[in-house]
């Protein structure tokens, strides 16, 4: 019978997974190292950059949870990134509170080769970040990625498409958006119809009912609270 935590079978010797906890929130990073722990893996945390390559220095982990969002001035996926460049064998499991990585970093454009993505609010149990763990061990192709379930159509967007979408959400009218970016409005007006229709955002009662959806989505993928997908309007 195989053990699903290590990838082995019963009578091998079992060899114990270290896993790095990064996530700036306290109480959320210990829940999760204790979590497992009590999975039997050695689990340790940090809440810094220089905690975490502290903590890859002197523990050699197997696989890295972290967050998205890391309080510095480079992302969780450049974070990775260049722990990647030290560690190649490492696994990736990003969980994190929004629902896709160019919410925080517009210019990336996936994540790294294997990694695993879960969003927070929309876990139901320890269980899941631990099957996530197993199968980025593994080198599996099929480990959970919700930000393609749960914001489909952001991976197309630019940075400048992210940009209009945050500024609508704040509630400026496309003149005061083209005067922020130094643009003509007309610009902006056919940025944002782009935008709209890569995310197919759609309804009958006009632009501005779009422009309300627009928010909406964007509010909804920087959310820390999932209450369920987000979903096109047809």
């Amino acid at each position: 019978m195989e053990n699903f935590l290590f990838g082995m079978s019963v009578g091998d010797p079992l060899v114990q997974r270290r896993v790095l906890v990064f996530d700036p929130q306290p109480l959320f990073r210990d829940l999760v190292v204790c979590s497992l722990k009590h999975a039997d893996f050695d689990a340790y945390g940090a809440g810094t950059p220089e905690e975490a390559w502290r903590g890859i220095s002197q523990h050699d982990p197997d696989a890295v949870l972290l967050e998205l969002n890391i309080n510095s001035c480079e992302s969780g996926v450049e974070f990775a990134e260049a722990m990647l460049e030290l560690s190649p064998g490492i696994g990736l499991v990003f969980l994190t509170g929004v629902r896709h990585p160019k919410i925080i970093d517009p210019e990336r454009g996936d994540l790294p080769r294997g990694a695993a993505f879960l969003h927070k609010s929309s876990l139901s149990g320890t269980e899941e970040i631990v099957s996530a763990l197993d199968g980025v061990l593994r080198g599996r192709a099929d480990v959970p990625r919700h930000d393609r379930e749960y914001a489909a159509g952001w991976e197309h967007l630019s940075s400048q498409q992210i940009d209009v979408l945050r500024l609508i959400a704040e509630g400026h009218s496309n003149k005061e958006i083209a005067a922020l970016r130094g643009t003509q409005v007309r610009s902006v007006e056919a940025l944002i119809g782009r935008t709209f229709d890569q995310l197919e955002i759609h309804f009958p009662g006009g632009d501005g009912n779009r422009r309300v959806l627009a928010a909406r989505h964007f509010l909804l993928a920087c959310s820390p609270q999932m209450e369920r997908p987000l979903a096109h309007t047809a």
